[in-house]
Order: C-alpha cells, then sequence, then structure tokens
C-alpha cells in the first residue's frame, strides 16, 4: 500500500460534474506522486551527506540528476494545472540545478598527454604522477642517492585507456549500485569491473610510448620492474593497494601495466575508497618503470621514530645485508627525511653486488585529513528551505526559491492551493473547503464527506467543534492538549498569514490526509479510521529541517514511537511511521499521540496517550 492514499478517496467523480477537467486531475495526481519521489531523493542524499551510508560518488550524481528531473516534470504538471500563473518556473530550477550540479559534479580527468615521462622529471607533473614517483624525483635532483634509471606511466594514461574503451559509463552503472556492506556484492561488481579491464585493449598510443620508452631505459644485464601506485598527494592516507611486476621485458610492461589496473578495483581497494569519499576517476593508476641490475632481495625501510610494526616490510636474510649496508640504509633515512621535510617510509633492493638501491619513497606517517564530502557544497541547494513556512502569497514565490527542495515545496503548495480554489468555485460536500483558525493553527480543510457537523454549513471559517471527522478529531485532540492559544499573541490583527502551524487537510467521516507545516518542517498524515479494521492504517511522515548532521527531533521521536508497535523507516532527515490492520480504538490513540508529537515542536518531555 502506498503512503498516500489521498487520491483513492479523492476521485474525478467527487468534483461536481463540469467543476473541472480531467486533465488538471490528473496533473494534480502526477504533481503528488512525484512530490513523494523527490521527498525519498533528498532523503537518501542526506542519508550518505551525514555518512549514514556509504556510496559511490557516481550514486550521487546519478540521484542529483533523477532529482533535477523529477522536479521538472513536477514543475509541468503544475503548468497543466494553471498555465498562465506558472509559465517561467523553469527558468527558477534551472538556476538552482545548476548551482546544486557545479557543487556535486566530479570534474573530468585530464587524458591529455604526456602518457610517459621520465620519473627524474616527475615534479614537472605534479598532477599526472603519484606521491613515490614525486618523492623519488625531489630525491634524484637534490642527492646522490642511488635510484634505478625510469619512467612514470601517468595518470592520463590511464583516463586515456579509461576513455577510449568507453569504460567510464559501465564501471559507474555498476558502482552506483553497490552497497560496501554487502561483501558478496562488493567482490561480484569488482569482479565484473575486472573483467572488463581484462577485455579491453591498450590504446596505440600509449602503448607506443611505453614500449619506447622501456626500451630505452633497458640495458644488458638489467630487467624492468613495474610498481604501480594509486596514491598522490592528495589521498596518501589510502592503505597500500600497489602492484610490483618483476623480470619484464620491453615488450611486456604494456601488459603488465593494464594487469596492475585490476588491483585498483579489488574489493578492498574499493571499499576503501569510497569510505573516504573519493570518485573512482579520482584514484587512477600510476606506475614506475624501473631499470634494475640483478637482486638478492627487496624490502621496506621503516624510519626510526615509526612505532608500528610493518606488515608489508620484507625483512633481508642476515646474511644478504651487511653492517656497512645497514648504516648506509639509516644515512638515506636521515638525508631523504631531511630533503623532504619528514619521516618517509622508503622501499629498497639489494643486488648482487651487494648495493643499495632505492625504489620507492612514501610519508611514514600520512596526514590524516577528513575526506573531502561531495556533497559539502550542494546540500545547501538540494534540501535547505529557505522559503517562509507559511505567509503571504507575496511571500511564497518561486523567485525565493534557494534549493530544489524548496521548489519542491513551491508546487506541492500551489498544487492543493489551485485544487482547493477549484472545489470552492464549484462547491463540494459541505460547500466546499473552509478555514480552521484556532491561534496557533491555520488550516484549510476540504470535506469530501461527512467529515464536518451541520453546524459548519454556511460558514466559511470554523473552529474544532465543528469537526466530526473521527481521525481529525483524534489528531486535533493531542494536538489541542499541548499547543495553549491563550500563549499565542491574540488580538483583533491576529496575523493569520503567519501562524505556527499552517497547513491542509482533506478528510471524510473515516479518512483524513492532513499536510502541515511548523517552522520549516513538515510533516503528512494520512490515516483511515473506522469500523472496518482490515481498511485502517495510520501513514506518518516527518521531514525536519535541520543544516546540521543530525535530526534530533526524529530522534526523539524514534525514540518515543519504537516501542508502539508501528514500523519506522528513518532516512536522512526524514522519518516514515506505518501502522495498519488494528481496530478503531487502537488507531484514534496512535493519532492522538502523533497529534502531541507534532504540536510539542520542542519534544521535551513528551507525554503519550
Amino acid at each position: 500500500m502506498g503512503f498516500r492514499q489521498i487520491f483513492t478517496h479523492w476521485t474525478y467523480e467527487t468534483f461536481p460534474p463540469g467543476a473541472i477537467l480531467r486533465t488538471k486531475y490528473n496533473a494534480f495526481r502526477r504533481l503528488m506522486d512525484i512530490d513523494e519521489d523527490c521527498l525519498h531523493l533528498i532523503a537518501s542524499l542526506e542519508a550518505i551527506h551525514t555518512g549514514a551510508i556509504h556510496v559511490d560518488p557516481s550514486r550521487i550524481s546519478q540521484l542529483t540528476t533523477a532529482l533535477d528531473m523529477q522536479l521538472r516534470e513536477m514543475l509541468e504538471q503544475l503548468q497543466h494545472i494553471n498555465p498562465r500563473r506558472f509559465m517561467d518556473l523553469m527558468d527558477y530550477v534551472s538556476k538552482i540545478s545548476f548551482y546544486m550540479r557545479m557543487a556535486t559534479s566530479i570534474p573530468d580527468p585530464d587524458i591529455t598527454p604526456p602518457f610517459i615521462f621520465p620519473l627524474s622529471a616527475a615534479t614537472n607533473h605534479t598532477l599526472h604522477s603519484n606521491a613515490s614517483s614525486l618523492a623519488l624525483a625531489t630525491v634524484m635532483q637534490t642527492s646522490e642517492i642511488p635510484i634505478p634509471p625510469g619512467f612514470v606511466i601517468s595518470s592520463s594514461a590511464y583516463h586515456y585507456f579509461i576513455e577510449t574503451n568507453n569504460l567510464r559509463p559501465t564501471i559507474n552503472s555498476l558502482l552506483c549500485s553497490l552497497n560496501i556492506a554487502l561483501p558478496q556484492q562488493l567482490a561480484s561488481i569488482a569482479n565484473q569491473i575486472q573483467e572488463c579491464i581484462r577485455t579491453a585493449h591498450v590504446p596505440e598510443a600509449v602503448a607506443n610510448a611505453i614500449e619506447i620508452a622501456a626500451s630505452e631505459i633497458m640495458h644488458k644485464g638489467r630487467s624492468l620492474e613495474l610498481y604501480a601506485d594509486p596514491r598522490t598527494s592528495r589521498n596518501i592516507a589510502l592503505n597500500k593497494h600497489h602492484a610490483r611486476l618483476s623480470e619484464l621485458t620491453p615488450s611486456g610492461v604494456v601488459q603488465a601495466w593494464k594487469d596492475s589496473i585490476l588491483l585498483k578495483y579489488h574489493p578492498a581497494a574499493i571499499k576503501e575508497r569510497i569510505q573516504q569519499c573519493l570518485a573512482d576517476s579520482e584514484i587512477p593508476m600510476v606506475a614506475m618503470v624501473f631499470s634494475v641490475p640483478p637482486y638478492k632481495t627487496v624490502g621496506e625501510h621503516q624510519p626510526s621514530d615509526t612505532y608500528e610494526p610493518a606488515s608489508t616490510t620484507t625483512p633481508p636474510e642476515p646474511t644478504d645485508i651487511t653492517a656497512h649496508n645497514t648504516k648506509k640504509m639509516t644515512t638515506y633515512e636521515l638525508e631523504i627525511k631531511h630533503i623532504l621535510g619528514r619521516s618517509q617510509a622508503i622501499t629498497w633492493m639489494l643486488d648482487t653486488r651487494n648495493r643499495i638501491w632505492i625504489t620507492g619513497i612514501l610519508p611514514a606517517h600520512p596526514p590524516v585529513t577528513s575526506a573531502k564530502k561531495q556533497l559539502d557544497g550542494g546540500m545547501p541547494f538540494i534540501a535547505q528551505r529557505t522559503l517562509p513556512s507559511s505567509g503571504s502569497a507575496t511571500m511564497l514565490l518561486p523567485e525565493k526559491s534557494r534549493s530544489m527542495y524548496d521548489m519542491i515545496c513551491f508546487a506541492r503548495e500551489k498544487g492543493v492551493e489551485e485544487m482547493f480554489a477549484l472545489v470552492n468555485r464549484s462547491g463540494l460536500g459541505l460547500e466546499g473547503a473552509k478555514t480552521l483558525i484556532w491561534p496557533p493553527v491555520y488550516l484549510n480543510i476540504l470535506n469530501l464527506a461527512d467529515g464536518f457537523f451541520p453546524t459548519a454549513a454556511g460558514r466559511s471559517t470554523i473552529g474544532p467543534n465543528e469537526i466530526k471527522s473521527i481521525p481529525m478529531w483524534a489528531v486535533w485532540f493531542g494536538l489541542e492538549s499541548v499547543l495553549n492559544p491563550a500563549e499565542e499573541e491574540i488580538t483583533e490583527n491576529w496575523n493569520m498569514d503567519n501562524p505556527r502551524l499552517k497547513g491542509h487537510a482533506i478528510l471524510s467521516r473515516t479518512y483524513l490526509h492532513l499536510m502541515i507545516h511548523f517552522g520549516q518542517d513538515f510533516a503528512e498524515i494520512d490515516t483511515v479510521c473506522g469500523a472496518d479494521k482490515t481498511k485502517n492504517h495510520i501513514f506518518f511522515r516527518f521531514r525536519e529541517e535541520n543544516t546540521g548532521d543530525h535530526a534530533h527531533k526524529i530522534a526523539k521521536m524514534v525514540e518515543i514511537l519504537k516501542d508502539q508497535d508501528v514500523e519506522l523507516n528513518v532516512q536522512g532527515n526524514m522519518l516514515e511511521v506505518s501502522h495498519q490492520g488494528k481496530g478503531e480504538t487502537v488507531i484514534q490513540k496512535k493519532l492522538a499521540m502523533l497529534g502531541i508529537l507534532l504540536g510539542r515542536s520542542d519534544l521535551k518531555n513528551p507525554s503519550t496517550p
């Protein structure tokens, strides 16, 4: 059963013949359906932003694109209802959408050459090098520390490989559906991406550049080694997910480089990248190719001020390294620290002539930085409510909207307003829509059938005592118990355009659909409360306007409702509650409790029926 059952009760046939065109009714019905979709899209983005769930950044792009498309369709439906009044809405949403996309989009990668460059020149290509190649190049330029000759296969080569094979749409499509909390799904998607890499071809421009560079550094008595590592100065805190391929020939380096890309899509590497809020394109695989002499062993040297055990270290055999080389390694460590300004973990090799060669340098204590969230700059344009929750028509204007949520609220409220206006012109039930004024509450109420007592006949403004609807009266019972009109500044000129609680209600004897704003928060109740318990239900939605990371009111509501035999779903700043198939008395008690929660806006020490 869907959340909103409004159109099961407010059918086209309830309108007097000729009161409304079917196209307008259908447009309003579609508008309300899209409104629900938009609320869930925003709730998903809020949950991602607060870290409640971890998704690939491509999923964020997918959600924001869907939100943009849904909102545009929502506004089209509003235009169908009243074309003259809402003809220029698309200009406003286009502006907000532009800012949203600018704040959340992932920059296109640089695929321009050079695809390879000498290792010693890495400092001239900082955006296309990894952290280790930059450190090695700096040391090569300022010291005599032995580093094998080599070259770098740049990030541009990786990006060009992905683009040439048109792999980005496929990779993003797979990553969009990924839930990293499901190990089997993570492994499956990783395998699918790796298979895409295996079957792709290396572009000729990249392959030729690699083979030529490999041939130039290849010397007699030496072999080639490839070290691939995606860590750069921008993501140095990532764990080590690197590849080392040995004893390569110039013609074999191209395949080795392609094989190294597979490591980037290992399940553990994908999971960590997503947890760090990094896009796949932000972690390109960069490789270094060295021309190395025959060697005995390789290892990793941790500096003397590092107290954590180095699990990746390959300790040399006692006979492989002499006291002289141990002293030399310490000298290299101190010199590298002086050059780079901090302690470094050093990857080394010991050749057959007992000479030490440095093949990798990375910070021993990577700086811990907070991951930049893709949504940090985008959420104000997505979910922040800046339009007044209530007020005169001159305040609720599209040009005052600053977010997608603003435009959604505008479309919903104007759609309901238009339909109520049509009813008022034509008459429905007991003389169409009426207004309940009971400071601090201001409600426009549409009576479908038998929702008011006869005393409401002929009156445009009513009080609570004219309400006959069973569910409406139950909600009102809770509201009234915590809202004290005496606390309001009630004067002869009481401002009905700016009440604390304002909204719309559509009701009958046993049905109620209530949409209400209080402050910047929004609540919605859809309920049937009658003698047939199989038809009875409560659907309650509460959206808290909160610019922080936690929805405090929702947390308190959940604390109260969790023991009330109801189904709860919290996503982002939105709470949804459902309760079905109970008797009339039980439904009334639950509705009264919801009324209390709505009325007690600070939710401190709430009482329950």
